[in-house]
């Protein structure tokens, strides 16, 4: 977790985004299959934010979910501060994530272990191969400095003109996720290289999508998708150092909850303190 160093950064002026997310269009890409140590299982993802130049996804990247439950320490008892805080308050510090955050590792203190941050997986292998023509592993996702007035490290994920290069995820525990509680979805943001600029980048009116959800349920089958905000304005899709933040209520059947990050296209998205913490 990210230390502050100075006053709060933004605390009064830190932007809690509406949610207006818009789903994008299939491309017809085949389902996704979650190789397990015990099973297998059917993830059908939305695929509307890929181009026919990346190959179809036949298997997801992650290793097993237990390779992530490996990672994951008791994240239900939070901090000394965690009884301090409300948790209806609306989250606008950029240093630090919730004290009941329910994603293990959603900072990103320990690095990054070979293609993705520690505690975290690539979202797609075929994806991740395809990616190479723009740039290795290293290129695309690299631990840099945190926000100002923060400590620690964040990190960047850098499409390099390439779409859906490069995507990163992770689960929360088992048994998690209460149906039909509330949950607010939180991440200190920066988006650099995504605005459109007329005729030199017409797609860049998909840059919006970076940070996306889906439900597990007790059986550690994938549905639903949800994904941030979109902005009101193309134009916005720049920003410097922000608190991005959503709410959500869990579906009848979901115990878990997977958060992806992405560099969608066609430039750089930088992340820290991503969380996910339940309202009431």
């Amino acid at each position: 977790m990210l230390k502050r160093v100075s006053s709060r950064v933004g605390s009064k002026f830190a932007l809690l985004i509406t949610v207006g997310a818009l789903a994008l269009g299939a491309c017809g890409e085949e389902p996704l299959v979650l190789r397990d140590a015990s099973r297998e299982v059917s993830l059908d993802r939305d695929e509307g934010h890929t181009r026919d130049a990346i190959e179809p996804v036949d298997s997801l990247a992650i290793r097993d979910v237990s390779a992530l439950d490996a990672a994951i320490t008791d994240v239900t008892a939070g901090d000394a501060s965690a009884d301090r805080v409300s948790p209806t308050t609306v989250w606008t510090d950029l240093c630090n994530a919730p004290p009941t955050n329910l994603l293990p590792r959603g900072a990103f203190e320990d690095g990054i272990a070979q293609e993705a941050p520690m505690g975290w997986e690539v979202r797609s292998r075929a994806t991740l191969e395809a990616c190479r023509r723009s740039g290795t592993p290293a290129e695309h996702l690299q631990a840099i400095g945190p926000a100002p007035g923060c400590t620690g490290r964040a990190i960047r994920l850098d499409a390099r003109g390439q779409w859906d290069c490069y995507a990163v995820q992770s689960v929360t525990p088992y048994n998690s996720i209460t149906p039909g509680r509330r949950y607010q979805i939180t991440a200190s943001v920066r988006s650099q290289n995504n605005a459109p600029r007329g005729a030199v980048c017409p797609e860049c009116s998909a840059a919006w999508f970076v940070l996306g959800l889906q439900w597990l349920d007790g059986s550690d089958r994938f549905f639903g998708d949800e994904k941030n905000p979109r902005p009101a304005l193309a134009s916005d899709h720049d920003y410097g150092w922000r608190v991005l933040s959503w709410e959500l209520v869990a579906p009848a059947n979901a115990r878990r909850a997977l958060l992806w990050l992405t560099a969608h296209f066609p430039g750089q998205f930088d992340v820290d303190n991503v969380s996910i913490r339940a309202l009431d």
